[in-house]
């Protein structure tokens, strides 16, 4: 469950103690994330960062259009962890090291593979209805426990594993033959 909406509504005004009370009461599920966007050492600056973010954002959560608040700063912190991944820093080298170093990056054929199975994944996700979808995103791409999804979506952790399975069926049936190709040797 989310806080209740008066806490929500003197978050989102500036009130730094119900600001507290809504980033504690996601700080776990929040952690989590962070922990698995690979922050290692820096997960404590990167929560303080998230934290930031979220309560520059927080005012423009509107409950009437239909995510639960849950939902929503998932999805900011998503959102603000894939930015922070796009962001990566160069590694400096002295001049006479750099003909030994490996080009890390993808090759043309990898980047193109890799586009045609996010288009196709993304379509498999537009193809399913929208509680479904919200599921399997925070379950399946952002590696939320369910029952902080349950929480979240305000449903009980058995609807929670029902939509997560028929939505991981419906996305496996649209992605089978892709993924046979990725499979092969």
């Amino acid at each position: 469950m989310d806080p209740d909406a008066d806490a929500i509504a003197k978050a989102q005004r500036g009130d730094r103690q119900a600001q507290t009370v809504v980033l504690e009461h996601y700080a776990r599920a929040l952690r989590y994330l962070v922990s698995k966007s690979g922050a290692g050492a820096e997960a404590d600056d990167r929560m303080q960062d998230l934290y930031a973010k979220i309560l520059d954002v927080l005012p423009r959560y509107e409950k009437d259009r239909g995510a639960a608040l849950g939902t929503w700063i998932f999805a900011v912190a998503h959102n603000w962890l894939v930015e922070q991944r796009r962001r990566r820093r160069l590694k400096l080298v002295p001049l006479e090291h750099a003909p030994d170093l490996a080009d890390e990056r993808p090759s043309a054929e990898q980047k193109v593979a890799a586009a045609e199975l996010r288009a196709l994944l993304d379509g498999a996700l537009l193809a399913l209805s929208e509680e479904h979808r919200r599921v399997f995103v925070l379950a399946k791409i952002h590696g939320q426990p369910l029952e902080a999804i349950a929480i979240a979506e305000g449903v009980a952790l058995g609807t929670v594993k029902s939509r997560l399975h028929r939505a991981t069926a419906e996305v496996v049936l649209r992605l089978g033959p892709a993924l046979d190709e990725v499979r092969k040797p």
